[in-house]
């Protein structure tokens, strides 16, 4: 089976909502935020839209193969809109995490990486094809870019068991940050190369 990458565009975004519904449907953070199925399925159109399109541009997004799976990195300098992305959540989130979800994401920000860096915003691989190294094929293209530029990686993983194909190409854990109950969220830094 063919499985070229490529870069993402404005027509793969449906399909881009349809890969996180599939591959973050048992995601313990993303579950704990989004715990009402309907919701869940509908919040990812607007999250997969909001973290892909100010990339779009740079090419920062990949698909692998007939949209099996997909990248969504930030390069330096370009990020979501925050207000739109405050928006999606007050929208979406169930009303009960929201204070727990600020508090998490408040936590995690001494982590961050304040030099120039590209950040790893989500991958995702249908779990129909996983097993087949897509979603390693997709960091090596994406981190190919990062080390073009020399520059570090910033991710944050919303699941341990992710932890060791992220290691295994480079990143270090930096913390695991939990609030009130709440699941993990693991901060990771791949330093330049």
């Amino acid at each position: 089976m063919e499985s070229a990458i490529r870069a993402a565009t404005g027509a793969d975004l449906e399909r881009m909502g349809a890969l996180l519904t599939v591959a973050f449907a048992a995601d313990p953070f993303v579950r704990w935020i989004l715990p009402d199925p309907h919701i869940f399925t509908q919040s990812n159109y607007d999250y997969a839209r909001l973290n892909a399109e100010p990339g779009f541009a740079q090419g920062a997004s990949h698909i692998i193969g007939d949209g099996w799976g997909m990248a969504i990195w930030q390069p330096p300098g370009i990020a979501p809109d925050p207000m739109a992305l405050e928006a999606n959540m007050r929208t979406h989130f169930a009303p009960d995490r929201i204070a727990g979800f600020q508090a998490l994401m408040a936590a995690c920000e001494p982590y961050h990486l304040h030099e120039s860096h590209w950040h790893l915003s989500l991958i995702a691989v249908d779990p129909a094809h996983r097993g087949r190294g897509l979603g390693a094929r997709l960091l090596e293209h994406g981190l190919a870019a990062c080390d073009r530029d020399g520059l570090p990686v910033y991710l944050e993983s919303t699941n341990a068991r992710n932890l060791t194909v992220y290691q295994r190409h480079g990143f270090e854990l930096l913390a695991e940050v939990r609030i009130d109950g709440s699941p993990c969220r693991y901060p990771m830094r791949r330093p330049a190369r």
